[in-house]
C-alpha cells in the first residue's frame, strides 16, 4: 500500500510542478503580449476605418484605366413621371 502512495505522491508531485511552470511562463509573458497585441490594434482600427475609401479609389482606378466592364455606373436616373412602376409603387 505504501508503494503505490509513493508513486501517487510522485505524480501528483510531477503534475503540481508542471502547473507551477506553466502559470509561471504565463504570468511572464502576459504584459509583452499585452503590449504587442495593443500595437497591433491601434494600428488595425486607422486601416480598417479607411477601408471603403481605399475601395472607391480602386474602382475609379479600374475605370480610368480602361476596364469598362468593371465599372459600376449608374444607370441615368428618369423624372418620376417615366419612372416604371414597381408592384411596391402601386399599393
Amino acid at each position: 500500500m505504501f508503494k503505490n502512495m509513493k508513486i501517487r505522491v510522485r505524480i501528483l508531485g510531477i503534475l503540481a510542478a508542471v502547473y507551477l511552470l506553466l502559470l509561471a511562463m504565463v504570468l511572464i509573458s502576459a504584459p509583452t503580449t499585452h503590449h504587442r497585441i495593443s500595437e497591433i490594434s491601434s494600428a488595425i482600427l486607422p486601416a480598417a476605418l479607411r477601408m471603403p475609401e481605399a475601395e472607391s479609389a480602386f474602382e475609379r482606378m479600374k475605370c480610368t484605366m480602361g476596364m469598362p466592364f468593371s465599372c459600376r455606373r449608374r444607370p441615368p436616373s428618369l423624372p418620376p413621371e417615366r419612372m416604371p412602376r414597381t408592384r411596391h409603387s402601386m399599393l
